[in-house]
């Protein structure tokens, strides 16, 4: 399947709180992941989405209650919590990648 991407960039993503925040969480499962893949862009297979939703859970719990860990306390009194608040594809792209199963889509560059 082709899926679509938008660079990790600033002038594409870094300016943008939420994007860099869904990079920073991508980044925890694939150091250096350069590639925000929207969700609904995406499309999942079955077994590496329940091996990437299983890490995800052990990393940020059931719930993502650890989603923000030593952060969420003062980004809630400062009002601006910015990013994602459960999986994303750019999350699973970076754990594709990490596992050398990307080769499975056609990663386009959409900028």
């Amino acid at each position: 399947p082709v899926c679509p991407f938008t660079p990790a960039t600033y002038p594409f993503c870094f300016k943008f709180p939420y994007c860099k925040e869904n990079v920073n969480h991508a980044q925890k499962f694939n150091p250096g992941h350069n590639k925000v893949v929207l969700d609904f862009d995406m499309l999942y297979n079955t077994e590496l989405r329940n091996k990437f939703c299983t890490e995800w859970k052990e990393r940020f719990g059931d719930e993502g209650q650890n989603l923000y860990k030593g952060r969420r306390k003062k980004k809630f009194k400062e009002g601006n919590i910015a990013g994602p608040s459960g999986p994303t594809g750019t999350s699973y792209a970076a754990f594709l990648f990490r596992e050398k199963k990307d080769g499975m889509y056609k990663f386009t560059d959409r900028s």
